[in-house]
C-alpha cells in the first residue's frame, strides 16, 4: 500500500491488486471510498478525523451521529417500495412523493389524484409510534420536540387535506403491507366512483 497525504483532512492510498481480488476491499459505509481503479492499482480517498468534526450550532451530538442522521432516507424506504409494488401489481397507478395541494408544503407519500386519496407510510421513531418509539439516550429534549413536531404537523397535515375533500390515510412501517395494500384499494375504487 502506497499513502500519500494531500493536506491534514485528505489521505490518497494505492492498493495493488492481486489477481481475483476485488478492486475495494471496503465495505459501501467505509469512510475509504475508491476513486480510481484500473491496471492492478485501486486508488481511495479517506477523509481524516479533522474533517470530521460536527460543525458549530449542529442539532447533532457527534460527528458519527450526524453522518448516521443525514444518510436516512424520507422516501423510496423499504416499506414504500413494497405498498408500491403491490398497488402497482393491482393496477392501480399513483403519484410518488407528491404535494396532494399545490399552495401546500407537504408532501405525501403516494397520491391518488382523481380519487382525492393521500397516502402516508410514517416510520416508527419519526413519527412517535405509540408501539414502537422509544426516547433517546442522547440530546433527548432536542429529539423528542422533533418527534413531537412531527406529530402536530402530520395532524395539521390531516386537516387541511380532509377540508379540501382528500381522504388521508396513515399506516405505519411495521404494518402489514397486505393489509394496507387491501385498505388503499378500496378507499380508492370507491372514491373514484363517487367523483365520477
Amino acid at each position: 500500500m502506497i499513502s500519500t497525504h494531500l493536506d491534514e483532512n485528505i489521505t490518497i492510498l494505492a492498493w495493488p491488486l492481486k489477481a481475483g481480488s476485488q478492486p475495494c476491499p471496503f465495505s459501501r459505509t467505509s469512510r475509504r471510498r475508491p476513486v480510481l481503479s484500473g491496471e492492478g492499482v485501486t486508488l481511495h480517498v479517506v477523509l481524516n478525523d479533522a474533517d470530521r468534526t460536527t460543525p458549530s450550532g449542529s442539532w447533532a451530538s457527534s460527528a458519527g451521529r450526524r453522518r448516521n442522521m443525514q444518510a436516512i432516507r424520507n422516501r423510496d424506504t423499504a416499506p414504500e417500495w413494497l405498498i408500491r409494488r403491490l398497488l402497482h401489481a393491482r393496477g392501480l397507478r399513483y403519484r410518488v412523493c407528491a404535494r396532494p395541494l399545490p399552495e401546500l408544503r407537504r408532501t405525501a407519500d403516494l397520491v391518488f389524484r382523481p380519487a382525492k386519496v393521500a397516502v402516508f407510510i410514517d416510520g416508527c421513531y419519526w413519527h412517535g409510534c405509540p408501539e414502537h418509539y422509544k426516547t433517546p439516550r442522547i440530546n433527548t429534549q432536542y429529539w423528542s420536540n422533533k418527534v413531537a413536531r412531527n406529530i402536530a404537523r402530520d395532524r395539521d397535515t390531516d386537516q387541511r387535506l380532509a377540508e379540501a375533500g382528500w381522504l388521508v390515510l396513515r399506516f405505519w412501517e411495521h404494518e402489514k403491507p397486505e393489509k394496507c395494500v387491501h385498505e388503499i384499494a378500496n378507499a380508492v375504487s370507491s372514491r373514484r366512483n363517487r367523483f365520477k
